[in-house]
């Protein structure tokens, strides 16, 4: 028979591991919050000038087959003196009609076509992108064995030359 002692203790060991459940639960929550904010967007200091990089790059994206290229004019504010950016749209129809046409990747739309941004910053250039990698394991499916096999070996030639190592 259980005395009331034992009840008790039995009642203070359940609240205990309540409350570290719940506190383990939230430094989880908090590390992956805190790990996405830092990897989501990746951010490489560019080996060019703005002007060259800007020029340059539509000129990589179109010579890997298949790829399209145009400047976004999304109607940021006039940038603060000394510096610019650019935003570009690259995209594959062949990559894009892969995802889209798995009916669960659809949503995958939204984030069709891959954007980049080139910009100054403190007197250095960069080109800014979508963690693809990442964003696309945490999708899972179709999405992350097209990014994998396909985009993202592409992209990085793309990119070859352009990016300080």
């Amino acid at each position: 028979m259980e005395t009331d002692n034992d009840q008790k203790n039995r009642r203070r060991d359940f609240l205990f591991f309540g409350i570290g459940l719940l506190w383990g639960a939230a430094l989880v929550l908090l590390g992956g919050v805190l790990f996405l904010r830092s990897n989501l967007i990746r951010e490489r200091e560019c080996a060019l000038s703005y002007e060259e990089t800007v020029r340059l790059f539509p000129q990589k994206v179109a010579s890997v087959e298949g790829w399209t290229v145009r400047t976004v004019p999304c109607g940021l504010p006039a940038p603060v003196p000394g510096s610019r950016i650019t935003v570009f749209e690259i995209c594959s129809r062949k990559y894009a009609g892969r995802i889209l046409e798995d009916s669960p990747s659809r949503k995958t739309a939204a984030v069709l076509p891959c954007k980049m941004a080139v910009y100054e910053r403190d007197g250095k250039v960069y080109l800014a992108r979508l963690n693809g990698s990442l964003f696309m394991r945490l999708l899972g499916g179709v999405p992350a064995g097209v990014f994998a096999e396909g985009v993202l070996p592409e992209q990085k030639r793309m990119l070859d030359g352009l990016l300080k190592e």
